[in-house]
């Protein structure tokens, strides 16, 4: 019989329950081991700061983390440490507050700096929340603290970042532009308000697009697929600003991190306008040194024309493109090589060189003569060559020496002025004693033959002397009629006598040519210089021809279609010599023009000849061959009125002359001419007062002018000139008459004497008999005045 306990089995079953409620806990205690160990793990792991805090506010536990944050090298330097003794001053106050907060059972955020047990400050943010037991009672504090440090520095960096942006976007003096991806404003700085007139609000409601001129923008669309590309944009671009006008902007955009697109415009219009006022300055200063007269040129320190403009091929011939790049030496004659790299290397030392003349090559291979000015040419305050400018004097050179050739003639011409009168005074007296001596001499026919002989060659030694006063002084013409065969024929026999003997004269004289109307002694120079100019033309000898002839009109207008006259007489002379080239012949009346050679010709001789046949409004004509010869055939008018100028006689009868009883005052500073006229007229029965200047004879006539008939006087007196002389005597009476006499009168001083009341003149030397008659003439006509 078996024995169950029943107590037994129910201990049993609490023993396994015991035996399970051991493992179980075993069990939970391991779970809470394994826990805690996970737990500390990632505490330990955790990159922050996590520690427990005491209600006391000290530090019970804190992880590595922490730990490194403090800079402390276990937990024992720190545990048991009040935390706010850890922290800056400035947030210990802050820190307790937190702990109050969270004790109280609240959780809190504290920002605060810490200063590392090794001195490394750093910034930390902490949060904290309270630990219950299981009665809610908070017991500590559990904190996770982060190292901000380096996130306030970025975000300082970052905001400083900003504020430069920002400084930089409202103080910038260029516009600056920020669009979004598909080019609508959605910022833009102050200038780029300004620059447009738009707000930033207005802007800001508008994109790239609205700003362009539809014009440019169909030229040229807005370029945004390559900036979404990342490429970097550079433009100048118009655009239109809020009153409508233009303005040109220079641009650089680009696409940005953010995405948006970035574009920095500055105003170029003024700057553009300033390109275009350059363009047109230079381009007017181009045009300017383009069409000036003078060569302008510019050099390197090396001696290298750099520059050239037009007259350099219109005054060289060359083209600029033949010498720039070359040196300007090549272009200067060898003589005046030192000359010219002498002034160039003065103006390279920045001095300033006075004008000079250099001899210069043509194309031609002659030489100009140029008129150099030359200054350094600085370039940023350095001189980088030389500038000059040239001009062309080689005519004017060619002139100054004709001038001085022709100052040489004037002063002959003076000198000459003042022989010919000294000379008329000695003709005068050889031909008033001629007629005494006609007078009163012998009688027989060989006598009488000899004294007209002398008289007919004081008149032409008159000639001669008027003809070179003429030429000199430009004295009176005084036209009369002349038979052309009667000049050549006087003419030929003075000259014929100083013809070479290699050269045979020829003559062809039509007979009974019609009388013109001329001055005699112009037509003996016209003759003397065709004559002179044919003897030079034959230096080995040969034949001048001489002819003369009628034309008709229609004979004359053949050759000369403006001939008016019905009829002309021709002159001709022509000779065998050397001839002329067509060239030479077209300017041989141009005055100064000769082919002579230095020393050998003035120039004026054909010149004069030209005037002469203009002033008788007659027509000259040059044929001429190189190597046979050379003919001048002069054409003057025949005119009706020729007919009726009776040709100066030169010698009558003083028997003849009438005299009369009248008083006559005879200013003559030459004695003898003096004393031989007053010896003349008292012969004639005259009453005569002399006297030898213009002074003398003021006081002679304040004496005698009631007395007084008429003066005959000298233009050319010492002292007080005659036409002075007659004013003053007109002082003394308004009614004078009188008589002016000189070997030469200027036409200006003819015209002044004769609308001053002076109507009579005599030509120096006085061939007595004319004399007798115009002082008869004179005085009869002014009796005839005061009967009326």
């Amino acid at each position: 019989m078996s024995y169950v306990p029943t107590m037994d089995n129910q201990n049993e079953d609490k023993l396994n329950q015991l035996n399970q409620l051991v493992r179980e806990l075993q069990s939970t205690k391991q779970d809470l081991e394994d826990r805690e160990r996970r737990l500390r793990l990632l505490i330990d792991l955790n990159p922050d700061c996590v520690k427990v805090v005491s209600p006391d506010g000290t530090i019970l536990d804190m992880n590595p983390a922490g730990l490194a944050i403090l800079e402390a090298d276990s937990l024992n330097d720190v545990k048991g440490q009040p935390v706010e003794s850890l922290i800056s001053p400035n947030y210990r106050a802050p820190m307790r507050e937190l702990l109050g907060t969270v004790l109280s059972g609240t959780s809190a955020r504290l920002k605060f700096e810490v200063v590392g047990l090794k001195g490394t400050a750093r910034w930390l943010e902490m949060h904290a929340v309270p630990i219950h037991d299981d009665d809610k009672n908070v017991k500590g504090i559990l904190s996770i603290t982060r190292d901000i440090t380096g996130r306030l520095r970025a975000e300082e960096e970052l905001r400083q970042s900003e504020e430069h942006y920002r400084s930089l976007m409202e103080q910038a003096s260029v516009g600056i532009y920020i669009a979004d991806d598909s080019g609508r404003y959605v910022n833009v700085n102050p200038a780029g308000c300004q620059m447009l007139g738009y707000t930033k609000d207005e802007l800001c409601r508008m994109s790239i697009a609205d700003l362009i001129p539809p014009e440019d923008l169909k030229a040229t669309p807005v370029r945004l697929e390559e900036l979404r590309a990342g490429k970097t944009l550079q433009s100048e671009r118009r655009l239109r600003r809020k009153d409508g006008s233009l303005v040109t902007v220079e641009i650089n955009a680009k696409k940005q991190a953010d995405g948006l697109f970035q574009a920095f415009a500055r105003d170029i219009t003024a700057r553009k306008h300033a390109e275009a006022a350059l363009r047109e300055s230079e381009e007017r200063t181009r045009t300017m040194i383009d069409n000036v007269r003078d060569v302008i040129f510019t050099v390197g320190t090396n001696g290298i024309l750099t520059s050239l403009n037009e007259a350099f091929e219109k005054i060289t011939g060359w083209s600029r493109s033949e010498w720039i790049g070359k040196s300007f030496t090549s272009l200067v004659h060898p003589d005046d090589l030192s000359l010219a790299l002498q002034t160039y290397r003065q103006s390279l030392r920045g001095e300033q060189t006075p004008l000079y003349q250099l001899r210069i090559v043509t194309r031609t291979r002659q030489y100009l003569v140029g008129e150099f000015k030359t200054a350094p040419s600085i370039v940023g305050g350095t001189i980088a060559g030389v500038i000059g400018i040239v001009r062309d004097v080689t005519e004017r050179i060619s002139l100054e020496e004709q001038l001085r050739r022709a100052q040489k003639l004037e002063s002959l011409g003076t000198l000459a002025g003042g022989v010919a009168h000294d000379f008329n005074n000695i003709l005068g007296i050889i031909l008033g004693h001629t007629s005494l001596l006609q007078r009163f001499g012998g009688k027989s026919d060989k006598a009488e033959m000899s004294l007209d002989a002398i008289g007919q060659a004081v008149q032409r030694g008159s000639g001669l002397v008027r003809q070179l006063l003429t030429f000199a002084r430009t004295s009176e013409v005084v036209f009369e009629s002349a038979n052309v065969n009667t000049v050549v024929k006087d003419f030929i026999k003075m000259f014929h006598a100083t013809f070479p003997k290699s050269i045979a004269l020829s003559l062809q004289l039509h007979d009974h040519l019609q009388p013109i109307r001329a001055d005699v002694n112009q037509l003996h120079q016209v003759l003397l210089n065709l004559t002179v100019n044919a003897r030079d033309a034959m230096p080995k000898g040969g034949t001048l021809t001489v002819h003369t002839e009628e034309m008709t009109r229609a004979q004359v207008r053949r050759r000369f279609p403006d001939a008016l006259e019905c009829q002309y007489v021709s002159l001709s002379m022509t000779d065998t010599g050397t001839g002329m080239d067509e060239a030479t012949r077209r300017r041989i009346f141009e005055p100064f023009f000769t082919t002579k050679g230095e020393e050998k010709g003035t120039g004026l001789g054909l010149s004069v000849v030209y005037g002469i046949i203009k002033s008788h409004s007659g027509i000259v004509e040059v044929e001429s061959t190189p190597g046979v010869g050379t003919t001048f055939r002069l054409f003057f008018p025949v005119r009706e009125d020729a007919k009726a100028i009776a040709p100066t006689t030169t010698t009558e009868q003083v028997a003849n002359s009438p005299g009369g009883t009248e008083t006559i005052l005879l200013v003559e500073d030459e004695e003898m001419l003096r004393t031989l006229v007053k010896t003349l007229l008292e012969a004639k029965g005259y009453v005569v007062i002399t006297a030898e200047n213009g002074l003398e004879a003021v006081e002679q006539y304040k004496q005698f002018h009631e007395k007084i008939s008429v003066v005959v006087t000298d233009i050319g007196l010492p002292r007080l000139g005659g036409w002075d002389a007659f004013l003053a005597m007109k002082k003394i009476d308004p009614g004078i008459k009188a008589i002016f006499a000189s070997g030469y009168l200027d036409p200006n001083l003819r015209d002044e004497i004769v609308v001053n009341g002076g109507k009579h003149f005599i030509q120096k030397p006085y061939v007595p008999a004319e004399l007798l008659k115009i002082v008869r003439k004179t005085i009869e006509n002014g009796r005839d005045k005061d009967r009326h």
